[in-house]
């Protein structure tokens, strides 16, 4: 906490004058500016710092009892919790984000958060429980994140087998990425793809495909997630026998990933596994 030290006699005159018919700071502004740098350092696959960021935004939003911000930090939190693979945690902040949202009258948002929660499930072993949640809040999505819906479509159902329906889906997300002209979201799609490819025994398209989304990443300005990527060209070059190239590809997703994620053992990628 700051603290303004304010001198008297003349110098405090000075101050009245100089701060004379400004506005009072608003009591979210605060939590807003935490939340702000905490994106900032999200985006640039700071998550450590992230996180503690997001955590006082939150802490200032429940000091002021503003629910709208709480479900938008806690929303935020489950994000870096997802992204490092901590699901149970992830599960926790999604679902208390939903229940704000809805209380805020946001019930697309809460939808999204539902979605998120899907997929915690899905990558816990529990894809037709993600199934169902999935059928559940994306009903109740508008089209405008469409693109949520037909990527979590993709996951899940790669999750479950259903090889054709992930396909079909990510072809759709696909469609609905390149119409926002957005290479982030493309690089993520053309990952799933090569996950597709990849489970039908395609290692040389699944090769191809992990390339686009590294080059498609490569224009975005959130490059952290390329650390996926590479780490899904390490895998298919190890099967594909080309232990060099594998090692080379492993070094570099080590090197890309934001601190709080752990990557797999080198001997665990060696081993070919099926889903990433």
């Amino acid at each position: 906490m700051r603290r303004i030290l304010i001198a008297i006699g003349i110098a405090a005159g000075a101050l009245f004058l100089t701060c004379a018919g400004t506005r009072p700071p608003r009591p979210e502004s605060t939590a807003e500016l935490a939340g702000q740098d905490a994106a900032r350092e999200f985006n640039a696959g700071n998550f450590g710092m992230a996180l503690r960021l997001y955590v006082k935004a939150l802490a200032e939003a429940r000091r002021i009892d503003n629910p709208a911000l709480r479900a938008r930090y806690q929303f935020n939190i489950g994000r870096i919790f997802y992204e490092c693979a901590f699901f149970d945690s992830a599960r926790i902040c999604f679902r208390e984000s939903a229940r704000l949202f809805v209380m805020t009258g946001k019930t697309e948002e809460a939808a999204i958060a539902g979605i998120y929660e899907a997929l915690t499930y899905a990558y816990t072993g529990r894809a037709d429980t993600a199934a169902s949640l999935l059928m559940l809040h994306g009903s109740r999505v508008g089209a405008g994140n469409e693109g949520i819906v037909a990527t979590s479509r993709t996951i899940i159902s790669l999750r479950q087998g259903a090889i054709e329906t992930a396909d079909g889906s990510a072809v759709r997300a696909m469609q609905l990425a390149r119409e926002q002209r957005d290479p982030f979201l493309r690089g993520g799609i053309f990952y799933y793809q090569a996950m597709i490819a990849f489970t039908r025994r395609d290692r040389e398209v699944a090769r191809q495909l992990l390339d686009s989304s590294l080059y498609c990443y490569a224009q975005s300005p959130y490059r952290y997630r390329n650390w996926k990527t590479l780490l899904g060209r390490a895998i298919v070059d190890y099967c594909s026998g080309d232990t060099i190239t594998a090692l080379r590809y492993y070094r570099r997703a080590k090197m890309a990933a934001p601190e709080m994620i752990l990557l797999p053992a080198e001997k665990m990628v060696r081993e070919c596994p099926e889903i990433w």
